[in-house]
């Protein structure tokens, strides 16, 4: 269940377990792909880890699943507005 590994994900994280949280969110967006909380939890780790990239990677596969889903498009504007990418941001923001 996608919940079952969104729950792990999260208690690694508290513990420090940082890969292993990563591996459960990955589990967690197989099972739940239109889970919002999924794309923006385990992309917050990628950012707070210097993984700027990979989180607006990761961003991005979750609009795929969950097209013009506000919360992430946010989240997309500020990994983007960190790496002085302005125009793309504000393109997403519209």
């Amino acid at each position: 269940s996608g919940d079952y590994w969104r729950a792990l994900a999260e208690a690694e994280y508290f513990v420090g377990n940082i890969v292993s949280s990563i591996e459960a969110y990955r589990e967690a967006s197989y099972y739940t792909p239109q889970n919002v909380k999924v794309w923006l939890d385990w992309s917050f780790i990628l950012y707070e880890q210097g993984n700027t990239d990979k989180a607006i990677e990761l961003i991005q596969t979750g609009l795929e699943d969950i097209p013009e889903q506000a919360d992430l498009l946010y989240r997309l504007t500020a990994y983007l507005i960190s790496q002085g990418k302005y125009k793309q941001a504000f393109k997403h923001l519209e």
